[in-house]
């Protein structure tokens, strides 16, 4: 590949962003990073729903562990965060507040059971200097919803343009 990706993701407790950010880096050969809260979450998942919300009702940006990798070596940054009540988990908005994106390629991807809200939109505004190219809303379905998933169909044709994006 002729340009050098990072993925960059926050994934917290099913681990669909992970998943994703995974299979990323695999098909495209792309660096990987994920990001911490410097204070875990509570492992209960009450506890941790209702702290994460609370962070994103009150647009609290939680502190970050530094990552070990510097987006500065990078031409591409793939970044994919879940949906957490209709914007990006608080993590996520604490990293893309702290980085300058001049320059660089941003891709961004979101996981979520139902809608994604703008999301990717938010990501774009909140990029400082990134041009965007790409996104890809993923979307699963709860079992009595009628939501339209994503196929894998359209992962992997969203996976085919991200190798033709790096070249």
């Amino acid at each position: 590949m002729s340009k050098k990706a990072l993925v960059v993701y926050y994934s917290q407790s099913v681990g669909n962003t992970k998943r994703h950010a995974e299979q990323v880096a695999e098909v495209t050969g792309a660096d990987i990073a994920r990001i911490e809260t410097a204070e875990p979450y509570p492992t209960d998942f009450n506890l941790m729903a209702d702290q994460a919300k609370h962070e994103v009702d009150e647009g609290i940006e939680p502190e970050l562990k530094p990552l070990d990798k510097d987006v500065a070596d990078y031409d591409v940054i793939i970044v994919g965060t879940p949906v957490w009540w209709y914007t990006m988990a608080p993590a996520m908005r604490s990293w893309l507040n702290s980085v300058d994106f001049t320059g660089k390629i941003l891709v961004p991807f979101v996981t979520s059971g139902g809608w994604e809200g703008d999301v990717v939109e938010e990501i774009e505004g909140t990029a400082k200097g990134a041009e965007i190219d790409c996104p890809m809303d993923i979307v699963y379905q709860d079992q009595d919803s009628k939501i339209r998933v994503t196929t894998d169909r359209e992962i992997n044709m969203w996976l085919a343009d991200l190798r033709d994006l790096l070249g």
